[in-house]
C-alpha cells in the first residue's frame, strides 16, 4: 500500500513521539508502520496540507449546517465493527437545500 499521511490539527507537541511509536495515539493504540501524522492548520499557511485541511473544514461545516437545519435525509444507523464505536450514522444530502 505504501506510506500514508494523516493530516491532523491537534497535539502538535506530541506528534513526534506518536510518529516514532514511543507514545500511543489513543489509550493503548499506536500508529501502524507506514503511517505518519502530519500537522496542518486551516487558519494559516498555503502549503498543500493546510489547503486540504481548510477544504475538509469547509465540507464538515457544510454538513453540520445541513444536519442542524434537518435538511438531510437520515438513513438507518449501521453497526460499526471498530473499537470505541458501536454505530455510525449516514445521511443522504438533499441537493435542493444545500448551502451555496
Amino acid at each position: 500500500m505504501g506510506r500514508v499521511g494523516v493530516i491532523v490539527d491537534a497535539h502538535l507537541d506530541a506528534l513526534e513521539s506518536m510518529n516514532s511509536g514511543s507514545s500511543p495515539i489513543l489509550d493503548d493504540f499506536f500508529l501502524p508502520a507506514g503511517i505518519q501524522l502530519l500537522y496542518a492548520s486551516s487558519d494559516s499557511g498555503t502549503e498543500p496540507v493546510n489547503r486540504m485541511l481548510k477544504m475538509a473544514d469547509r465540507y464538515a461545516n457544510d454538513l453540520l449546517w445541513n444536519i442542524e437545519r434537518d435538511d438531510l435525509i437520515r438513513l438507518q444507523s449501521a453497526r460499526a465493527h471498530v473499537p470505541h464505536a458501536d454505530y455510525f450514522r449516514l445521511w443522504k444530502r438533499n441537493r435542493q437545500t444545500a448551502r451555496k
